[in-house]
């Protein structure tokens, strides 16, 4: 609990960890559905859903090379920035996709922007922290991610138990995304 005032005494870093609650929330609510989507609306087999997998790993793996390079050019915050809205591409796919070719982008983006994630968010909580405290910050952000983590779904499923459709929960998904990467645009993130 002693590390909560870091919040407050960086304002970055807590326009940071907030976009990070909103890209987390945005990729987590609508968890529970995308399998519904891939099962019982597009009929996918599970050689068709290992396929796209695949897409998704191997994007993963080449993204790790194009945000290593652009990372050292743009910095973590603007690539951050770029990561948030690629998202949106998954929500938006599978909301509106008629066939299994329609979830091609979607893998595509999700794989890309995960490498650009596992690169990011350590180089922007060391950009944001104070020199002396980085484990601090790391604790902190790696605890927002956390509870989001544990919430996200289950916030998705209450919602829809209370009556929001599957296609406003994709909506709530796409607009999160949007969110957080106007949240890092903010004139208050320029420190990093």
């Amino acid at each position: 609990l002693r590390m909560l005032p870091l919040l407050g005494k960086n304002k970055p870093f807590l326009l940071y960890v907030l976009s990070i609650a909103a890209f987390g929330f945005a990729g987590l609510i609508p968890a529970a559905f995308y399998p519904a989507v891939l099962v019982d609306r597009l009929h996918l087999t599970y050689t068709d859903v290992s396929w796209l997998g695949l897409v998704q790993s191997l994007t993963w793996l080449v993204g790790y090379l194009v945000w290593g390079r652009w990372m050292s050019r743009l910095g973590g915050v603007h690539t951050l920035q770029i990561i948030y809205l690629s998202m949106i591409l998954y929500p938006l796919c599978h909301w509106f996709a008629p066939s299994a070719w329609w979830l091609l982008p979607a893998y595509i983006a999700s794989g890309v922007a995960n490498a650009g994630v596992d690169l990011a968010f350590t180089n922007v909580t060391i950009d944001l922290a104070e020199p002396e405290r980085v484990a601090e910050y790391a604790a902190l952000q790696r605890t927002i991610i956390g509870i989001r983590g544990i919430t996200g779904p289950l916030l998705g499923v209450w919602l829809n138990q209370m009556g929001v459709p599957m296609p406003a929960i994709f909506a709530l998904s796409i607009l999160l995304f949007a969110v957080a990467a106007a949240m890092v645009t903010l004139p208050a993130m320029r420190k990093a």
